[in-house]
């Protein structure tokens, strides 16, 4: 539950969004990712991107957690990202809501039927069992998962071979 409300926007306690919780969400969390990395999809406007550029230097911190929430990847108008050991998917849901093509693969099959009925692209089993095309992604990520695979040489190999060229490993 911790793990998703980092990306989401959810309130702690379970209750629902407040308004002043939402317009926070909407023009200074939006508004920061608009101003600094170019997502357009959230993007509020003028007035949100200033209150976006005034948290980065009033709240440096609140900055930084945000520029986690998307893994430091700018907007790649149609780009196409892979979570590998996706979890519980709120990585994906979130990097969706701004814009990217979302995929995942995961060993846990549970994982991968709830990815699969929120409408991702979702593979069970290891990168090399899921047999993507060369050059497929903008994107790969793998957070709290490389240091779990057995042969960590043969994972990032196989990432480079599925990401087009230019394309970024988080």
């Amino acid at each position: 539950k911790a793990y998703a409300q980092y990306y989401t926007h959810a309130d702690p306690a379970g209750r629902p969004d407040s308004f002043l919780r939402s317009a926070y969400v909407k023009f200074v969390k939006n508004g920061y990712l608009a101003m600094r990395y170019g997502y357009r999809r959230v993007d509020p406007g003028f007035p949100g991107r200033l209150l976006g550029l005034l948290m980065y230097f009033l709240h440096p911190a609140r900055s930084l957690e945000l520029d986690c929430s998307v893994m430091y990847l700018p907007e790649r108008e149609g780009g196409r990202l892979l979570e590998i050991g996706f979890g519980s998917g709120a990585l994906m849901e979130h990097l969706r809501e701004v814009g990217w093509q979302a995929q995942g693969v995961d060993f846990d099959p549970v994982c991968v039927e709830r990815a699969r009925a929120k409408g991702f692209e979702a593979r069970t089993g290891s990168l090399e069992d899921a047999r993507f095309s060369d050059g497929h992604f903008d994107a790969v990520v793998m957070s709290h998962a490389f240091e779990h695979v057995p042969d960590p040489i043969a994972v990032l190999r196989e990432c480079w071979r599925v990401l087009k060229p230019g394309g970024v490993f988080v």
